[in-house]
């Protein structure tokens, strides 16, 4: 029946409905930093969640329930910055979505950027355009962590 709606079309609504700026962007790295410290001290857990395909095939509203059942300590810390766990997912999305357009416009993708572009609010990629050089400091951080060996 076509009316019935898949959860991915709820995703991409929340996603485009989502307005990133310099506070939201904030929190996101506030409360990024403090779910990764978790996820380390929590790896096995962690793990098994990402690893499991019902996992990797769900929607964010049922990602974020996912997580909050197996990972509430972590989870729990979003609170502190002002998220919840489904915020926090959306809000992830909607910066990974306007990159991707921001460095396809770069690279002169214009078709495929402005196709990519309608997902995504435009306020939110307006800030992500002007803040475009932080944004790629903050995931090179990011990834120079991930690859750094647990100094325990």
């Amino acid at each position: 029946m076509l009316s019935a709606q898949k959860p991915e079309d709820q995703d991409e609504k929340d996603v485009k409905a989502y307005i990133l700026n310099e506070d939201k962007f904030k929190q996101l790295t506030a409360s990024y930093s403090d779910v990764a410290a978790c996820r380390k001290q929590n790896r096995e857990v962690w793990a098994q969640l990402t690893a499991d395909p019902s996992y990797a095939d769900a929607a964010l509203t049922e990602k974020a329930k996912m997580l909050d059942a197996k990972v509430p300590q972590c989870t729990a810390l979003l609170k502190k910055h002002g998220m919840d766990t489904h915020e926090y997912l959306v809000a992830i999305e909607a910066l990974n979505q306007a990159s991707s357009v921001v460095m396809m416009r770069k690279r002169n993708m214009t078709v495929p950027a402005a196709k990519a572009a309608e997902g995504v609010s435009p306020a939110t990629m307006s800030f992500v355009e002007s803040h475009y050089e932080e944004i790629e400091k903050w995931r090179q951080s990011i990834r120079a962590q991930a690859q750094q060996p647990n100094g325990n």
